[in-house]
């Protein structure tokens, strides 16, 4: 969860609102395009995406998220829960 993440508490309480409209298909483009370019240099990050993303049963995934995918299903403890 965030709460792992070493950040003051005002700016991960804003990552995770941009995070959870991201995933409520809420963010404008350009919003979006910004959340990503944090998340590309954070793979713990992404990893959060992918894995609301999966409890969400969602499907589609971008480039970014899919090769997080590949990372969290090879991981074998991951792979055990599945």
């Amino acid at each position: 969860s965030l709460k792992n993440v070493s950040m003051q508490p005002e700016i991960r309480h804003d990552f995770k609102h941009r995070v959870d409209l991201y995933l409520d298909n809420e963010l404008q483009m350009d919003e979006q395009e910004v959340l990503m370019n944090e998340v590309k240099n954070n793979p713990h990050f992404l990893e959060l995406i992918v894995k609301a993303k999966l409890y969400n049963a969602e499907s589609s995934f971008n480039d970014q998220e899919e090769g997080a995918l590949i990372r969290l299903f090879s991981d074998n403890k991951i792979k055990k829960k599945i």
